[in-house]
Formats: structure tokens, sequence, C-alpha cells
């Protein structure tokens, strides 16, 4: 199915899977800046964050972006303006969002590990197997 310019997207990382996210996003927002947007990056630790100075920008051009960051151990960072973040699994960030799935596009990068438990949330919160595009490798 193609993604419709209108439709919303979720973009979903683990990990390094940040990096290929990056790239869709920044294309995203060169294209529509206005169109809604969510993004969901899973980490093991606060210190596991890099890239941090491209968000502020990100929901300064993109007013329909939103960023959660989910921890999965330890504390969580200094808050950062217009960044959530969530103590936990991403798919349990994920699940407890407002965000409406039925409609969206969902791009996941991440770890093959990953790959099961977050397309399975995804799909129980309403997303068509045919707005899921996944880039799953190995380090």
């Amino acid at each position: 199915m193609k993604s419709l310019p209108e439709k919303p997207l979720v973009f979903i990382a683990g990990g390094t899977g940040f990096a290929p996210i990056k790239a869709l996003i920044e294309q995203q927002i060169q294209l529509n800046n206005q169109r809604k947007m969510e993004l969901y990056w899973g980490l093991g630790s606060a210190n596991d964050i890099y890239e941090m100075d491209v968000l502020s920008p990100w929901i300064t051009e993109a007013p329909n972006l939103n960023c959660t960051i989910a921890i999965d151990n330890g504390e969580l960072p200094k808050m950062q303006i217009g960044l959530t973040y969530f103590a936990g699994k991403l798919a349990d960030a994920i699940r407890q969002s407002k965000i409406q799935l039925k409609e969206a596009d969902a791009y996941i990068a991440g770890s093959p590990a990953m790959m099961p438990g977050i397309t399975n949330t995804l799909i129980e919160l309403g997303t068509v197997s045919d707005d899921l595009h996944i880039d799953s490798f190995e380090l």
C-alpha cells in the first residue's frame, strides 16, 4: 500500500536504528513539515542517547512531530523541551501513548530481536500489516 501525503507517520527506532529513521524524518520535514508524525526511540539507558542536537530543531521545524524516548534501564535524562521520556520498554511506551495507529504508516528500524514485540504491539493497536515498513539489522 502506498503512503498518502495526509496519512500520519509513526517512526520507531531501537538503539542505532535511529540512523535510518533520522533520514526518513529529515526527508519528511523537507517535503511536508506540517504532517502528523510520531517518533518513538527505545534505548537501553540514557547513556545510549546520541544525536540529541537534531531533535530540538525538528520539533521547531515540524510542529506536528512528537518525540518519545523510552529508556529501559536507569534514570531518565534531564527533560528537554518538546521531548517525552518514558521509563521502560519501547513497546510499553507505544501502548501507553494516545496515537491512532489505524490510519498511520509505521516505519521501524532496529535489531531482529525487537521486531516481533514491536510489530505485534502495532498490530494489536490497529496498524494494518501493509502499513508496516521494517528495516532490521544485526550488529
